[in-house]
């Protein structure tokens, strides 16, 4: 089981076929992406801010998340794909690839533990310039969430 809090990001590998169930919520919802930047593959959340506006936000350099997108853009060139595109992490922490043809296969490249930094392009401070997707404000319930949301 996948944990979080004040925990740094580690990845494992684990490179096999997935015939489980695959649960990327279609259309322009917010996902994970790797994407080929000047440093090299990154792991990149794309957040759906608002209905006009989407968001990359970069997870924090660090030996898990660099495995992580080098390891997801291997799956998808393995795949016949290009090397970037989306993943998901499911509940389990567990690394589902999709194919980029959409023809149904998908690999499951690995587990995580541990939580992403990522950058916060929203924020012109030092102090929330990076941020994770638990509640470390102690939200109540009928409180607004205003961090991204991933549905699996």
């Amino acid at each position: 089981m996948m944990t979080c809090k004040h925990k740094e990001l580690q990845f494992k590998l684990c490179l096999k076929s997935w015939t489980g169930r695959y649960g990327r919520i279609l259309g322009h919802g917010t996902y994970w992406k790797v994407k080929n930047c000047q440093d090299g593959w990154q792991v990149i959340l794309s957040w759906s801010y608002d209905d006009d506006t989407r968001i990359e936000c970069h997870a924090r350099d660090g030996d898990g998340a660099q495995l992580l997108a080098q390891t997801v853009a291997f799956a998808k060139k393995a795949m016949g794909g290009q090397g970037g595109g989306s993943f998901v992490i499911n509940e389990y922490g567990q690394v589902i690839v999709p194919n980029s043809k959409g023809n149904g296969q998908y690999l499951m490249v690995g587990e995580i533990d541990g939580c992403f930094w990522l950058n916060n392009p929203l924020s012109n401070s030092p102090i929330d310039r990076w941020f994770q997707l638990w509640d470390t404000g102690n939200l109540q319930s009928g409180d607004v969430w205003t961090k991204p949301y991933i549905g699996v």
